[in-house]
């Protein structure tokens, strides 16, 4: 598990929306979606 996939976990759970957790951490909501994947 990475830092990154952690930190996105938990901006998700703040912010309830993947776009916006994108746009927070200057990613892609493609690079979240996957992020988010990987921690299943």
């Amino acid at each position: 598990m990475q830092l990154d996939h952690i930190e996105t976990f938990l901006d998700i759970m703040e912010s309830r929306n993947f776009n916006r957790t994108a746009d927070r951490l200057g990613v892609t909501q493609s690079t979240v979606s996957t992020r988010i994947r990987n921690l299943e």
